[in-house]
């Protein structure tokens, strides 16, 4: 039986329930990354719009992503009598040891997942984050199909060597 992946594997707590439309006109080889919301930071700083909210942050403690994906998965879940999607890769066996270690000294403060300059998810850290993390949670399928095809995009050999 197929167990939600936030039940077992992450202990965090979405913000928002809803990715915006992901554009399909992107540039072949866009960075995947997660960085942490920087609270402090000055009004100069650049800043990240979350679609959803409509807020921006600036982020610190940047992670680039790109070789530390081993699969994207869009997996469906039941939300009453609606199917929602997530989307949710998994990382080679050394970057979740990197994403453990950082997370756990981030634990409650918010995590953004960036693809290009585009947050496509935000949460709060629970507890450290291990082998898996969600680009897209409670979305439609075609939020859903669009954010992984992004992740396989920038995570394909050919964008790797860039």
């Amino acid at each position: 039986m197929l167990m939600r992946w936030a039940a077992t594997s992450l202990a965090i707590g979405f913000m928002a329930p809803q990715l915006g439309a992901q554009s399909a006109a992107r540039t072949p080889c866009e960075s995947v990354q997660y960085g942490f919301v920087d609270s402090t930071a000055s009004s100069r700083s650049r800043r990240f719009q979350d679609p959803r909210t409509g807020g921006s942050f600036a982020l610190k403690d940047t992670t680039v992503l790109t070789s530390a994906i081993e699969r994207v998965t869009v997996w469906p879940h039941r939300i009453g009598r609606d199917t929602a999607w997530d989307v949710i890769a998994k990382f080679t066996a050394s970057a979740a040891d990197t994403l453990a270690s950082v997370t756990g000294t981030h634990v409650g403060q918010i995590i953004a997942i960036r693809i290009g300059d585009d947050i496509v998810e935000t949460a709060i850290i629970n507890s450290s984050l291990r082998s898996t993390i969600a680009f897209a949670v409670d979305a439609s399928k075609a939020t859903a199909d669009s954010v992984a095809a992004r992740v396989k995009r920038a995570t394909a050999e050919s964008c790797r060597s860039r």
